[in-house]
Parts: C-alpha cells; sequence; structure tokens
C-alpha cells in the first residue's frame, strides 16, 4: 500500500509514477483492472458499502473501490483499489497462469477451453507479465501456423509460429479451432519481458 501527501499526488500521478497504471486513460491500451478500465466496464453507478466507500454495482469479485472524504469542504479521493494490486505477489515477479513447463503427465487427449470457468466468464489470463484478453470469434487455423508457448493447467497454449513476443496467444476450444487472446499493450514505462 502507498501513502501521498496531498501535494505528492501529481508527482505519484505523473510521468512513470506509481499511481500512472490505475489512472491511465488510453483506450487501445488501458491496464486491465485498473481503476480506470473499471470505471469504463462498469458504467452504471457505483455502490455504497459504508460511509464513503463504493464499489462497481456489478461486480462481486472486483478489488475496484473509491473511498471519500471531506476536506477543507470539499469531497477528495481519500484511498482507492484496483485489480494492479488485487493479489499477493512474489517479490519482482508476476505470477504466470501459462507455465513453460508440461504438467506432470501429458493428457492422453487434447484438453479444450471449452466448458472450464475461466474461459466461460471471459476472464482474462497471464502470460510472461502481460494480461491477455479474449478477443474474436474461434476460428480454425492449421497446425503449422501455431506453435505451443506453455500450459494453461493440461492445457496447451500456442503462439504464432516465428513471433518472437507473442502479441497473441491462441487456446484450443475444438479440434482445429482456436479462440484468439491478445495481450495488453506495453508502453514505455513496462519493463522488458
Amino acid at each position: 500500500m502507498w501513502r501521498f501527501r496531498g501535494p505528492e499526488t501529481a508527482a505519484a500521478l505523473a510521468g512513470c509514477g506509481p499511481l500512472r497504471r490505475s489512472f491511465l486513460f488510453n483506450p487501445e491500451g488501458m491496464p486491465l483492472g485498473s481503476l480506470t478500465s473499471s470505471a469504463f466496464e462498469y458504467r452504471e453507478p457505483w455502490r455504497a458499502v459504508g460511509a464513503n466507500r463504493f464499489v462497481p454495482r456489478r461486480s462481486a469479485r472486483s478489488a475496484a473501490f473509491v473511498e471519500w472524504r471531506r476536506e477543507r469542504g470539499r469531497w477528495v479521493v481519500a484511498a482507492f483499489g484496483d485489480e494492479s494490486y488485487a493479489v499477493p505477489r512474489l517479490v519482482g515477479a508476476e505470477l504466470s497462469d501459462v507455465m513453460r513447463q508440461p504438467p506432470p503427465a501429458e493428457p492422453p487427449e487434447p484438453v479444450y477451453a471449452t466448458g472450464q470457468t475461466w474461459f466461460e466468464h471471459n476472464e482474462p489470463f497471464r502470460f510472461n507479465g502481460h494480461l491477455y484478453v479474449k478477443f474474436g470469434m474461434p476460428r480454425p487455423r492449421e497446425s503449422g501456423l501455431l506453435e505451443p508457448v506453455g500450459w494453461r493447467g493440461r492445457m496447451r497454449v500456442c503462439k504464432e509460429a516465428g513471433a518472437a513476443v507473442p502479441v497473441v496467444l491462441y487456446v484450443p476450444v475444438g479440434p482445429g479451432i482456436y479462440q484468439s487472446f491478445q495481450g495488453n499493450t506495453v508502453d514505455q514505462c513496462d519493463s522488458p519481458v
């Protein structure tokens, strides 16, 4: 948790300051789970859950909140939270949903995303420190165009053959049919992968 005095707030929001990702407005590359992306995703009025704390109305699982307080006759943000800081992290590393090593025993039959809760609920997943979000419809892909990059549980995850840094990952939803997931946009404040 960070604490900032009033005069320090502008510096924390500016440049690559620690609050930048939470308040970044960029429709093509807003960090998923940031306070700004939560405000756009949950457009209806947020609900009060206490005297001065508000959360997205329809999202029971969101860590987003805003707390207000009265200061010199004006309402100011006293505290906020977003998905970026919702889960415990290892120091210096992002936990990844897609692992490079195979599961203990490779499944005898291919495992598909269809029917898995995370897939049906359109949840993003993390790989190499970046979030990947479902986009488009599942479509056929020739096997030679894709190569494995890792595993999500017992399911293979692929990237385009020859891509050094995958911008798009593919998960199988049926024989020869893949759903694409696009990675979040990298900006000048992101560290290289």
